[in-house]
């Protein structure tokens, strides 16, 4: 076999060097990486080798493998199989109750391969031809080695090398000595005691019970940390499972049922995820909530260091509230004037859209009109009269809450936009008027303030314009949904559902739904219209209160809103939501010219004076904003409204329009709509042909719905209907719609 190897080697040289490789690899590669892994594993699990290496045997056989999965030291190929093992739905079938067993060691041998790294075999290099070089070898047959010089060189470390048979720990660890002392001074360490602020940083390598591994980022080495925790400590790591670390509320961690909930979920132990859309510092903050959590002390360190580049800014003087820097005192302002709005301080309110006026603190009125310069006055007021109580929540938050609301100089870089509201403390000011308002009730109620604290505030310009359902006749969740523009698919008028693509973390206050009359269900997997995602829905349509529809007091002359929205359908084919918004934007003119004092009104007046007050309107600036900031809403409804009454202004005068003596019921005339059309039709077809043939004046706020009642009603009393010899509804579906047909 010497011979044979030494004419390779003086034949050809390339392919001697691939036997040669492969001979080294044979003899000492597969050996370490399977004595290494056990090794590895002998600690963490204690299984016996022989147990390792035929659930890695099966992993292999269901990911069809063409060579052994033990022994595979491609990280990327490993990690392949790790997760369509983890992924797998037909494991368990296959291999019943050792699937779970077969994931987990699995993935403990990807985290194992991930830290280890090969022993360098060093390879002779040949720099010359072969006549210039000898191999001496054992003793060997004669060989004419005649004008080949004696090797000076010790190169017979080729054939006579034999690898090592033990796998030491240098073999597992990550970072090589060299790499280790060539680190630089400047590296810090992350101390797990202290909350702070880790922005612009990145990861260097973490030690885990004496393993040394390297970081490439932050969101890699929380994964990482995380299923080798998972591993040590499954029992406990499971109690906190579909929930957060100790002192937190969010979703951190959860299994498969949960896991569409969060919003990067990333797997760090087969069918496990944590939330990954995190940034630096909550990601050390939740390793250190881990890291308090297990106990770890010494076990788990991280080395880190700052971005080349970046320095961190300088820290601002502090702001001192002095008597040159408070805000004066209004002592005239009046606390009891019409239409004032006070925050309650006892329930929870949203204060989007508004702005404070005002408040009075023992006594003491001052005015602002910024959330923000109110809430640092105020908590500066109160920390000089309640200092050790409010010392009690420094570097937290109010009661039942657990961010960072209020610091000192040692915490304060842990907080995005820290604002000083007394000398040496800080508070987070980068919150909305909401969160601001539901803070000071916080300490409101931690300080017992009673009736020593009252804020005034008003709505901003902005929400004065908003419209309200009653003016734009829409059902009440539906603008809701639209105005927040969360999607929605009404299907309720066709027996269906109203399906709310988002989970009940929706932004519409679930107090106030309930209150409207609306029960909200929750469904994980979606529906047709959402799928696999959750969704909110429900088949409540509660009656909606009725309001008043006229532009002014009714009386002889006076023009119904009902008539002018009938007219925008009927003659016009607008939509109906489209109607109803040109109506209410009528309802809204008119407040407007009453409110500014104009002498002039569109109560009882022909097409000429619309007209003229149209040119008056749009000549007025204020109202030119108005109509620009409305998207022109105001003078398309205004133009709308002038061709109605030159169209003669009079299919209702007063009120809504009654049903004459005589006059066919709606199920009567529900039957001759299908009669006369011969087909079967949808509840809307139904409708909209009463509509556009005017058979029936609906007095009723939502027609679509009295029409469908009354089909349902008639397709319930069949029976009752062959007995009396009537024609019946029969209800059938056609391409997946509901239809009805007289028979």
């Amino acid at each position: 076999m010497i011979r044979q190897m030494y004419e390779l080697y003086k034949a050809n040289h390339a392919e001697y060097q691939v036997v040669l490789k492969e001979a080294i690899r044979l003899t000492s590669s597969n050996a370490s990486i399977e004595d290494a892994f056990f090794a590895y594993t002998k600690e963490r699990i204690g299984f016996p080798p022989q147990m390792l290496a035929e659930y890695l045997r099966k992993a292999a056989d269901y990911c069809h493998l063409k060579q052994p999965l033990l022994g595979m030291t491609d990280v990327k190929a490993v990690r392949n199989v790790q997760q369509k093992v983890a992924e797998g739905k037909l494991l368990r079938f296959r291999y019943g109750k050792d699937a779970q067993t077969i994931r987990n060691v699995t993935q403990l041998y990807y985290t194992f391969i991930k830290s280890y790294r090969e022993p360098k075999v060093e390879l002779p290099i040949q720099e010359a031809s072969a006549e210039e070089k000898t191999i001496p070898t054992q003793p060997a047959p004669v060989v004419d080695t005649t004008g080949v010089e004696p090797a000076s060189e010790p190169q017979n470390a080729v054939l006579t090398e034999t690898p090592k048979d033990d796998a030491s720990e240098s073999n597992v660890s990550v970072l090589h000595e060299d790499v280790t002392e060539e680190q630089s001074n400047d590296r810090l360490w992350v101390d797990f005691s202290q909350d702070n602020s880790y922005l612009f940083t990145k990861p260097v390598a973490y030690t885990y019970k004496g393993v040394l591994h390297d970081a490439k980022s932050w969101n890699r080495l929380y994964v990482e940390v995380c299923g080798l925790l998972f591993t040590n400590y499954h029992e406990a790591f499971m109690g906190i499972m579909n929930g957060d670390i100790p002192g937190y509320s969010a979703l951190a961690f959860a299994d498969e049922q949960n896991y569409s909930r969060m919003r990067v979920p990333k797997s760090f132990a087969p069918g496990y995820y944590l939330e990954s859309n995190l940034d630096a510092t909550s990601i050390v903050r939740k390793l250190c909530g881990l890291h308090q959590f297990f106990g770890l002390m010494d076990e788990l360190r991280i080395e880190y260091r700052t971005v080349e580049g970046y320095q961190p800014s300088e820290s601002k003087s502090h702001h001192e509230i002095g008597a040159a820097q408070q805000i004066a005192e209004d002592a005239d302002y009046d606390w009891w004037r019409k239409g004032l709005l006070l925050v309650d301080l006892t329930n929870e309110a949203s204060y989007a859209f508004t702005q404070p006026e005002a408040y009075e603190y023992k006594g003491v009125t001052r005015r602002v009109n910024k959330w923000g310069k109110l809430y640092a006055e105020l908590c500066g007021a109160l920390f000089e009269d309640n200092r050790d109580t409010f010392m009690s929540i420094m570097n937290g938050d109010i009661p039942g809450y657990n961010a960072l609301a209020f610091a000192d100089e040692q915490h304060k870089s842990g907080m995005r936009v820290a604002r000083c509201f007394t000398p040496g403390f800080y508070l987070e000011s980068n919150v909305d008027a909401t969160t601001i308002v539901r803070r000071i009730r916080g300490l409101y109620q931690l300080f017992k303030l009673g009736d020593s604290l009252r804020i005034s505030y008003s709505k901003l310009g902005d929400a004065k314009n908003v419209e309200v359902p009653e003016e734009t006749g829409e059902e009440w969740i539906i603008h809701e949904l639209r105005t927040r523009k969360i999607p929605y698919v009404d299907n309720r008028s066709s027996d269906g559902c109203l399906w709310i693509a988002s989970d009940m973390s929706i932004s519409i206050p679930l107090n106030e739904v309930e209150e409207k009359g609306y029960r909200l269900r929750f469904k994980q997997d979606g529906c047709r219209a959402f799928p696999n995602r959750p969704v909110i829905w429900t088949k409540d349509q509660p009656k909606q209160p009725t309001t008043a529809t006229h532009v002014g007091p009714s009386g002889d002359g006076a023009i119904s809103l009902d008539s002018f929205k009938r007219f925008l359908i009927q003659k016009k084919a607008f939509a109906e939501r489209t109607a109803g918004n040109y109506s209410a934007s009528i309802r809204m003119i008119e407040a407007y010219i009453q409110r500014n004092h104009l002498d002039f009104s569109l109560h009882n007046t022909d097409a000429a004076g619309a007209q003229r007050i149209f040119d008056l309107l749009m000549a007025r600036p204020d109202f030119e904003q108005i109509n620009i900031h409305r998207h022109h809403q105001f003078s398309a409804a205004l133009t709308q409204y002038v061709i109605f009454l030159r169209q003669g202004g009079s299919i209702v005068t007063s009120g809504n329009r009654q049903k004459q003596p005589g006059q066919k019921t709606i199920i009567e005339t529900v039957f001759d709509v299908l009669r006369q059309a011969g087909k079967p039709m949808t509840v809307s077809e139904i409708y909209q042909a009463i509509i556009q043939n005017d058979l029936y004046p609906f007095g009723a706020q939502d027609p679509r719905s009295v029409v469908y009642s009354k089909v349902s009603l008639a397709c319930r009393q069949t029976d009752a209907r062959i007995k009396e010899g009537r024609d019946v509804l029969i209800r059938t579906e056609e391409d997946g719609r509901k239809v009805f047909q007289v028979m």
